[in-house]
């Protein structure tokens, strides 16, 4: 009876060390983003997990349609693209520095953030999403940030939230 109880807590205690093979981690640029990031690479080291590094490119919506308001529009695009994928480079570069040993993937996604991270994290079978509790958005509510409070109360999946 013994010897079978201690093979069953070797397998439960190796199955808890495997418990997470993928995370997800959003990244924007902003200190709470980097801490996340920080929190998944050491979290996807310790459990051998591949890291996912997901940066969105939000909306870009104009009221006006007139032709010199759509070229700023466009050249605006193309600045937030370049700008996020300036992000995921600092990312990955950190990454590598730190745990040059984990396998990671990047992805840039456009639309609204919450949602993207929401069908990615469903899309790749993320087992863990860790994220930052405030974003680059200049909304500030109580105690999350209007991204983080929208993946928390929408998703399914486990949640990290990193101050």
């Amino acid at each position: 009876m013994i010897l079978a109880e201690g093979i069953y807590q070797v397998l439960f205690l190796k199955q808890l060390e495997r418990m997470y093979k993928k995370i997800l981690v959003p990244v924007d640029g902003s200190e709470p983003s980097k801490h996340a990031l920080a929190t998944a690479m050491d979290s996807a080291s310790k459990w051998d997990a591949e890291l996912e590094i997901l940066t969105v490119i939000p909306p870009v919506t104009s009221l006006l349609y007139a032709e010199p308001v759509t070229i700023v529009v466009e050249e605006f695009k193309e600045q937030l693209e370049k700008i996020h994928q300036k992000i995921l480079q600092e990312a990955t570069e950190r990454v590598k520095e730190k745990h040059p040993e984990l396998k990671i993937a990047t992805k840039l996604r456009q639309g609204h953030v919450s949602t993207m991270i929401l069908q990615e994290s469903d899309k790749e079978d993320i087992d863990l999403i860790v994220m930052g509790s405030r974003g680059l958005s200049g909304l500030k509510c109580w105690f999350l940030g209007s991204v983080s409070r929208s993946v928390v109360e929408h998703c399914k999946k486990p949640i990290l939230i990193v101050k």
